[in-house]
């Protein structure tokens, strides 16, 4: 089942009661990208830099808790059986990290749109300037898959067993060390035994290409017998790359959560 929705297909969606659209909110230049603020009618916000992240972590755009994952669904009024629906306002940014988070946290029945404010107009799906806000408590309980997620000591361990394939979806400059990281004092370069496939190479004016150009990226670098590890700068394109894989198909694919950022900041040279 694609886990992509189009735009043409939302707005029988939106009136069904056991549906919750979710417009994904974040630190990105895109934020402010319309010079207003603008929401598919019914849309829900999800603060990604703040309710769907460790905020106390060292580290950017951390997983937050079960408990707090958990918590912060019951608030949007997501329950067990929910179809959630996710989108980004102006480009794919947030969505697919947010998508990976669910899967992370045992709910699957999630799609992300492949569209924003400005398709939603195109296609004459309402939006309004004010989101919505949940009526009711929901009941959706969070269940942790850590076959989905890799820590720093599983990314050291398998550097000697080479037992997964670490894909890192930075830009070629970024990751063969040529160009600088966005964060201050923070060294460029990859993982050992990495390799690369920059996440632009997966889009088309801000959203995903299709399913047959996806799968000759992804091509490009798969092993039948190895799993996948997507990486990054701090994990937000590393779950780019984690959902056009699963439009692909591929079965055994997990995110670095601390991705580039903690390893090059645990391992100075």
């Amino acid at each position: 089942m694609n886990p992509l929705i189009p735009i043409q297909e939302l707005k029988p969606l939106l009136n069904q009661p056991n549906v919750v659209l979710l417009h994904c909110l974040g630190k990105s230049v895109h934020d402010s990208e319309s010079g207003e603020d603008e929401y598919i009618n019914g849309a829900l916000i999800a603060n990604m830099s703040v309710d769907f992240c460790d905020v106390t972590s060292p580290f950017p755009n951390t997983i937050p808790s079960a408990e707090q994952f958990e918590l912060t669904c019951q608030k949007l009024g997501i329950n067990q059986d929910s179809l959630i629906i996710i989108y980004d306002p102006y480009q794919i940014t947030f969505a697919p990290r947010l998508f990976w988070l669910f899967h992370l946290f045992g709910h699957r029945n999630i799609k992300v749109l492949n569209a924003g404010i400005k398709e939603a107009k195109e296609e004459g799906v309402s939006v309004v300037s004010t989101p919505c806000i949940a009526s009711m408590q929901g009941t959706f309980k969070a269940s942790m898959d850590k076959n989905l997620i890799r820590f720093l000591a599983e990314m050291e361990e398998n550097i000697k067993s080479q037992q997964e394939l670490v894909v890192d979806v930075r830009s070629k400059g970024r990751f063969n060390g040529t160009s600088p990281e966005p964060r201050k004092g923070l060294r460029s370069g990859h993982i050992p035994n990495s390799m690369n496939i920059p996440y632009l190479n997966l889009m088309d004016n801000g959203w995903f290409k299709s399913e047959e150009e996806l799968r000759k990226e992804i091509d490009s670098v798969l092993d039948e017998d190895k799993s996948i590890v997507f990486t990054c700068g701090s994990g937000i394109t590393a779950s780019i790359a984690y959902l056009a894989g699963r439009m692909c198909d591929i079965k055994k694919l997990s995110v670095y959560d601390g991705s580039w950022t903690e390893w090059a900041t645990k391992h100075q040279s």
